[in-house]
């Protein structure tokens, strides 16, 4: 029994302890709440002391004004900074104007700085697109043709038949077989401009030929009589026998240089209906060729202005995602403030 009675008295002193050292605890705590209530009170108090303060220094500072105001030199005072108060608005709506004037004079640089940078990129992408056609005609081995034939062309203006005129060939970008074919072109008509003229020599000649020949005929005809004449009359050693030969002679040399201008004149024919089909043919795989190349040129304009346009797209995206990160950062730094102040509020709570 006493050991029983000795354990709750244990107990009870440990329950007591404890219970003391919560008062204890709740005592300071109560202690520390009431220092806080009273230096709250007394900064309220202190605080209603200062705005009074301030209350009665205003009203004394509007008694003073009023005091003032009522003299008349005061009152000219007032005037006088009246007068410079609204010039001071009114400088200050001239300067408002100008400041107006000088941000559309920024906004239109701004644009024409905007419409420069245009042009440049543009600028920049025709260059890129030089020098890859460039690097392509290298490559591939084209060349461009049609300037050095325009002198060409201006000569060749009129032919012997018809007299019909050329426009002379434009510039063209082709591959090297059609260049030399072009070439070939180009040298089959300056030989068939020379056998023209030859053709044309030769006929002038030969029409000079038959002139002669006529002329020594007539005359051979009204030196017959006078032959008969001298027949009738006595004889000389060789007299007419020797007039005669050197007619026939001459007769025949002037058919022999006929027969030789008609024999130049049917080569120089043929020679011409052969260049002139050998230039039908080749004119025809021109006309085929520029075809082509105009059918590739229309690709490539094609192709480079869906390239212009997927270069611009890309850009405005561009542009359109560096706005959307930047808005997204400024999102995140609102986001991160507004985490700090709810966490500092969390806390003061």
């Amino acid at each position: 029994m006493e050991n029983s009675v000795g354990g709750r008295r244990r107990g009870t002193t440990r329950h007591s302890a404890e219970d003391q050292a919560l008062d204890q605890i709740a005592k300071e705590a109560e202690a520390r709440l009431a220092a806080k209530r009273q230096a709250r009170a007394e900064a309220r108090e202190i605080r209603m002391r200062e705005l009074e303060r301030q209350q009665r220094e205003a009203e004394e500072t509007a008694d003073k004004v009023y005091d003032i105001y009522s003299t008349p030199v005061c009152v000219f005072f007032v005037v006088v900074v009246n007068i410079v108060c609204r010039f001071l608005q009114h400088e200050l709506k001239e300067v408002e104007d100008k400041f107006r004037k000088a941000m559309i004079a920024n906004a239109q640089l701004d644009n024409e700085k905007a419409a420069a940078a245009y042009q440049v990129e543009l600028l920049k992408d025709r260059l890129e697109e030089m020098d890859e056609n460039h690097s392509q005609l290298n490559e591939q081995g084209l060349v461009i043709v049609g300037g050095e034939y325009s002198s060409s062309g201006e000569d060749d203006e009129q032919t012997d038949c018809g007299k019909q005129q050329r426009k002379p060939p434009k510039r063209a970008l082709v591959s090297a077989q059609v260049a030399e074919v072009l070439e070939k072109i180009f040298d089959h008509n300056v030989r068939l401009k020379k056998f023209v003229e030859q053709r044309n020599e030769l006929l002038d000649e030969l029409n000079r030929v038959k002139l002669e020949l006529e002329e020594e005929r007539t005359r051979n005809r009204g030196g017959g009589g006078a032959n008969r004449r001298l027949a009738n009359g006595p004889l000389t050693a060789d007299g007419p026998c020797s007039g005669l030969d050197d007619l026939e002679e001459v007769q025949r040399e002037a058919n022999k240089l006929i027969s030789d201008y008609k024999f130049r004149l049917q080569k120089a024919d043929q020679d011409n209906s052969t260049l002139q089909a050998t230039v039908a043919r080749l004119e025809s795989q021109v006309v085929r060729y520029k075809t082509a190349a105009e059918v590739a040129e229309k690709v490539e304009d094609d192709l480079k202005a869906e390239k212009r346009k997927l270069q611009r797209e890309y850009r405005e995206s561009q542009a359109r995602v560096e706005e959307l990160e930047t808005a997204h950062s400024h999102l995140q730094k609102r986001l991160d403030k507004l985490k700090n102040a709810k966490s500092a509020l969390l806390k003061e709570l």
